[in-house]
């Protein structure tokens, strides 16, 4: 009975193996192709403003899906990068929603907020939100 204990836990640990490399893998493949890192094309991100308050509340976890920027519409809760003063991509995280788009860029929104942000370029854009 030990002996069979023993053999269950140790195809048990190499299942959990298996995954945790599936896992790995995806997540660096996925990365390194796209320049998004998520488990194949999702990511979970932590909402750590108020400015989509009420609809994503402070401290809430929201659900990605990698998108490519045509494939995103008005009104989507969407995930962009922030550049710098000079253009450069930061790795700042924005998630806004898509509240207007003019001469091929997108203009943002918190909801909760009163002003919009400044017009994002298409490669800015790196996630939808998909479950709040």
């Amino acid at each position: 009975m030990k002996q069979k204990m023993i053999l269950l836990s140790n195809r048990i640990l190499d299942v959990v193996g298996v995954i945790a490399l599936v896992l790995v893998a995806s997540f660096i493949s996925t990365w390194l192709l796209t320049g998004k890192p998520s488990f194949f094309g999702y990511r979970v991100m932590h909402v750590v403003s108020a400015s989509m308050e009420p609809t994503i509340m402070t401290g809430d976890f929201v659900l990605t899906k990698t998108v490519d920027a045509q494939d995103v519409q008005l009104g989507d809760i969407v995930t962009y990068r922030k550049a710098d003063e000079s253009g450069k991509l930061t790795h700042y995280t924005v998630i806004h929603r898509i509240v207007e788009e003019q001469n091929g860029q997108y203009i943002f929104k918190g909801d909760n907020n009163d002003f919009y942000d400044a017009p994002v370029n298409p490669d800015q854009i790196t996630y939808k939100v998909i479950l709040y």
